[in-house]
C-alpha cells in the first residue's frame, strides 16, 4: 500500500498563497520514518514538531511554544536531524500552491467549475461545487500525482492532518475526495481511503506540515520578488523529489488554461 500524508498552509490567514503538500511512500518506508522521527523528538524532549511554532517569533524576536528559550544552535540541530530523517526514510514530496489574488478575481461560476461542480450544456451546473474552498485544486493535484506512483494493484491511502487549523477542512475534504474518485476514471480503482489523523499520532503529518509551510513561505517571497534566493531548508525538504511535475503553482496563467473550454462553452451557450 502506498500512503501519502498531506497538510495545508495558509488556509486560515490573509496569506498571499495557500498550499497543500506532503510526502508519499510505502509501508516499510513509513515504519522506518516514524522510528527515526520519534527518536529525534525524544532526544529534543518535545512532543511534536509544528512549523508555525518552530519558525514563529514574538514581536521582540523570541522563539515561541515548545521552542521558547532555545538557542539558534539547538534549533538548527533539530531541523538538521528532521531533514535527515526525511532524506533517509525514502519518502517523496508532492505539493501545490495557489495564488489567492488570482483565485479571488475569478467569477463564482469559474470557481464552482474548478472545485468539482458538474457542468451541463450551456455552462449550467448540475452540482454546486465549493467556490469558497481554494484548497480543492492543490489537494486534488497532490492526490492525482501520487496515484501515478502506485504499482499494479497497489492502492493509495490519503491521510490529512486534523488539527485546529484543519477542523474546517474536515467537512470539505471527504466531498472533494469523492469528486477526485469520479474524475480519475483510469486510476480510480487505485484510490483507496481517506483518513483524518492527529499529527501527534501520525508523525509523517509533522513532515507534511514542515513542507507545506516552507513551500508557502518561499512561494510568497517569490511573488514579492521573483529573484528571491532559493530557500535552503525547502531544497533539503525536496531532496528526494521524483519529478518537477509533482509540484504546481495555480496562478492566473494556470487558471486560463484550465478554464479555456468552460469559458468557450459559456460564451457560446452550448
Amino acid at each position: 500500500m502506498l500512503r501519502v500524508f498531506l497538510d495545508d498552509s495558509g488556509s486560515h490567514t490573509n496569506s498571499k498563497l495557500c498550499a497543500v503538500a506532503g510526502y508519499f511512500g510505502g509501508t516499510l518506508s513509513w515504519y522506518c520514518f516514524e522510528r527515526m522521527w520519534n527518536k529525534v523528538l525524544r532526544r529534543a524532549r518535545i512532543r511534536e514538531f509544528h512549523a508555525k511554532d518552530f519558525w514563529g517569533r514574538t514581536e521582540t524576536g523570541e522563539k515561541v511554544g515548545p521552542f521558547k528559550g532555545w538557542s539558534d544552535e539547538k534549533s538548527e540541530g533539530l531541523l538538521n536531524d528532521l531533514l535527515s530523517v526525511i532524506r533517509r526514510a525514502r519518502v517523496y514530496p508532492v505539493g501545490a500552491g495557489m495564488v489567492m489574488k488570482d483565485w479571488n478575481v475569478l467569477t463564482k461560476p469559474e470557481r464552482r467549475f474548478l472545485t468539482g461542480a458538474q457542468v451541463l450544456a450551456g455552462g449550467k451546473f448540475r452540482t454546486q461545487g465549493a467556490p469558497t474552498k481554494a484548497h480543492f485544486l492543490p489537494f486534488e493535484f497532490c492526490v492525482q500525482k501520487t496515484l501515478v506512483y502506485c504499482r499494479h494493484k497497489e492502492r493509495l491511502h490519503v491521510s490529512f492532518d486534523l488539527d485546529e487549523s484543519a477542523n474546517s477542512l474536515h467537512g470539505w475534504t471527504p466531498i472533494y475526495f469523492a469528486h477526485v474518485k469520479k474524475l480519475l476514471l483510469e486510476n480510480t480503482e487505485r484510490l483507496g481511503s481517506l483518513s483524518f489523523d492527529s499529527s501527534v499520532d501520525a508523525p509523517p503529518l509533522q513532515a507534511a506540515d514542515l513542507l507545506a509551510y516552507r513551500i508557502r513561505e518561499h512561494a510568497e517571497a517569490r511573488l514579492v520578488d521573483p529573484q528571491a534566493k532559493q530557500d535552503a531548508v525547502l531544497m533539503r525538504a525536496l531532496s528526494r523529489k521524483r519529478s518537477t511535475d509533482d509540484f504546481k503553482l495555480f496562478n492566473a496563467r494556470a487558471f486560463d488554461l484550465l478554464l479555456d473550454e468552460f469559458r468557450n462553452q459559456v460564451a457560446n451557450g452550448a
